[in-house]
């Protein structure tokens, strides 16, 4: 019902406040809502049946979920800032709206591959290398959407980017809710994703200059490389704690 208001509704509101106006509107209403995870109940079932953490553990928890919140952020802002100009950029290299749609189809399609390959993955490998391997793959994609012409180059590489979005967002709500069990971390991930959104959309806006788009490509890449450095860090620091309560168990 409310995905149908709102589309009834969009049309009026970007003649009446712009894309901008829109775009922020969201990115607010996510910000104000984000402070009401804390209403989430620490688990379900039981209250002896998800173990929060104490006052001594909760530095070590802050820290990984603070650096993987902020990296969920970015990746989704950095990416969502290109994604929704996919089409433009494609009519950008030469293709026509019919050419460039036809091109984009496929290349949303292989989000169900990254979908899938998520899921038939699962934690194998753990959450950090597959984030990091998804990191690597969309920041290749974006390098190739600004340095190359090519109309093939285009459909493989939004393909690749659409891919890798959906390959590696489990993998943070995932890692997330590893890291702090009450459920708080993923809720708070949920609001996270959205912002990035509908900030990413709304930057993006502003870094556009004609049919140029160089500015939107450098502003991405960065926000994937902090991503992908606070995801290592996290890898680290993570290492370092699991180590530190082997010992600790060991000496026990």
């Amino acid at each position: 019902i409310l995905g149908g208001a709102g589309l009834a509704g969009l049309p009026t509101l970007y003649r009446s406040i712009g894309l901008e106006g829109v775009f922020g509107g969201i990115a607010l209403l996510a910000l104000v809502a984000l402070p009401m995870h804390r209403l989430f109940p620490i688990g379900v079932g039981p209250r002896n049946a998800v173990s929060a953490p104490t006052r001594d553990q909760f530095p070590a928890i802050a820290i990984p979920v603070t650096a993987i919140m902020v990296a969920l952020f970015l990746f989704n802002a950095a990416n969502t800032g290109v994604w929704v100009y996919l089409e433009r950029i494609g009519v950008s290299l030469g293709l026509s709206p019919e050419d460039s749609g036809a091109i984009l189809g496929p290349g949303l399609a292989a989000a169900l591959i990254g979908m899938c390959g998520a899921g038939i993955l699962g934690d194998r490998l753990g959450h950090v290398i597959p984030i990091i391997a998804g990191l690597i793959a969309i920041t290749l994609a974006t390098v190739a959407l600004a340095a190359f012409t090519s109309p093939l180059v285009f459909g493989v590489a939004s393909a690749v980017f659409n891919a890798s979005i959906t390959f590696v967002v489990p993998y943070f709500v995932a890692f997330a809710a590893l890291l702090a069990p009450s459920g708080r971390a993923v809720a708070a991930a949920n609001f996270l994703l959205m912002a990035g959104y509908s900030l990413g959309a709304l930057v993006a806006s502003y870094l556009l200059h004609g049919d140029s788009f160089s500015r939107l490509y450098f502003t991405s890449i960065a926000g994937f490389a902090i991503a992908l450095a606070l995801t290592a860090l996290v890898k680290r620091y993570d290492i370092k704690r699991l180590d530190d309560d082997s010992r600790a168990g060991t000496a026990t």
